[in-house]
């Protein structure tokens, strides 16, 4: 686990390290930052000194944790759209100008044959797994760091 996490830093050192052109990034939000990849993320970033904001669905002693570190925590439950846009309505208000924007929510369910599988289970999956996670970009582009002469940084992860 330790090894991966240590590819996957590397591989967002790599892609968020393009923001701006030589400018550093300062704020960062993380949707699901109680995933596994999103504490790990959280945790390296806080201890760097930069100003970290993220979701979570279910409280748990990670989301303490990154909360006495300093990250800005907003609930949000990617199943439920309601949920979902008073995540981004907080997040706009509490973590604009952002230079990064990490996404690494996801859930495997429904697993089993496609006719077996309930077919809400499905609907949720393609909502957690895809929609609202591009519901999201949409909502948090306008408060962007627009002074980056390369744009945001949008990075997705595959999780679940």
């Amino acid at each position: 686990m330790e090894s991966q996490l240590r590819s996957i830093r590397e591989l967002v050192k790599e892609q968020v390290g393009c923001v701006g052109r030589g400018e550093h990034i300062k704020s960062i939000i993380v949707i699901s930052a109680s995933s596994d990849i999103g504490f790990a993320l959280c945790s390296d970033w806080r201890a760097k000194g930069l100003e970290v904001c993220g979701t979570f669905r279910t409280p748990s002693s990670q989301t303490d944790f990154l909360g006495m570190q300093g990250v800005r925590l907003v609930d949000c439950d990617l199943s439920d759209n309601e949920s979902v846009m008073s995540a981004c309505e907080a997040l706009r208000r509490h973590c604009g100008q952002w230079d990064a924007l990490i996404l690494c929510p996801g859930t495997p369910n429904p697993v089993g044959s496609f006719v077996d599988c309930e077919f809400d289970e499905w609907e949720s999956s393609i909502l957690v797994n895809f929609t609202n996670q591009l519901r999201i970009v949409r909502e948090l582009l306008p408060v962007r760091n627009k002074k980056s002469e390369s744009g945001p940084a949008v990075l997705f992860f595959a999780g679940g």
